[in-house]
């Protein structure tokens, strides 16, 4: 499977699981071991975190996300990211250095869901406009 990363991308977090046991150059998040990983070592590798699920002990996955990278899932994904077993892999969209990005997964590597920040809207008030006579 590809997955492209558009140039425009900007706080979405791409979260991906891994059931196999990574090597060491993936653990470290090397140029190699991301392109084991990914089929490219394009990516900052500041902004790839690799989990090892049995780590987070009785911590849900959407509860580490929650608290370290201030995102919270969409209700639709919380029992597919809490069902990653072996580890899991967070892509965040500075990885891509403001660069479109084709990730290419191995067979051993699913994409299970992106987070999306929420959309702050702001209502403005109108201002109000007072005639003014010359």
């Amino acid at each position: 499977m590809t997955l492209t990363i558009p140039a425009n991308d900007f706080g979405q977090i791409r979260v991906f699981e891994m059931r196999d046991q990574p090597s060491d150059a993936i653990l470290s998040k090397s140029s190699d071991g991301l392109l084991q990983l990914f089929g490219t070592d394009a990516l900052d590798p500041t902004y790839v975190d690799i989990i090892k699920i049995a780590d987070l002990s009785s911590m849900q996955l959407t509860d580490y996300i929650t608290q370290g990278y201030d995102m919270e899932p969409a209700p639709h994904d919380v029992q597919a990211v809490n069902g990653i077993e072996g580890y899991a892999i967070l892509v965040m969209s500075s990885a891509t250095r403001g660069q479109e990005v084709s990730l290419t997964l191995p067979a051993s590597v699913r994409h299970v869901t992106t987070y999306v920040p929420e959309a702050q809207i702001t209502v403005v008030e109108p201002f109000a406009v007072t005639p003014q006579m010359g």
